[in-house]
């Protein structure tokens, strides 16, 4: 996936790369507009993440039961390795 574009007073192209492996984990790598300030990555980041992954869940997570809105979900996490983002997601208390 790559390309958001970002409303704020201008718009901005943010390029985000999402590599997605066989055990769920999702990784990104963004490419921000030289216009974008440093101190707003952070929360683009976090937008972006929280999209795509509500996205991947609502392609392959569904229940008859209940509406997708109404699901207990687990956030994103920013993570140094595959292990550190494991140990993240399962200590989140929802």
């Amino acid at each position: 996936m790559s390309g958001f574009l970002v409303s704020a007073p201008e718009k901005y192209f943010i390029q985000a790369t999402c590599k997605i492996q066989k055990s769920g984990l999702a990784s990104f790598s963004f490419n921000f507009d030289p216009k974008i300030k440093p101190e707003e990555y952070e929360i683009i980041k976090k937008g972006i993440a929280i999209y795509v992954f509500d996205n991947i869940r609502d392609i392959y997570h569904d229940h008859v039961h209940h509406d997708k809105i109404d699901d207990a979900t687990l956030l994103p996490v920013e993570a140094v390795d595959d292990h550190d983002a494991i140990n993240k997601i399962l200590n989140q208390n929802i």
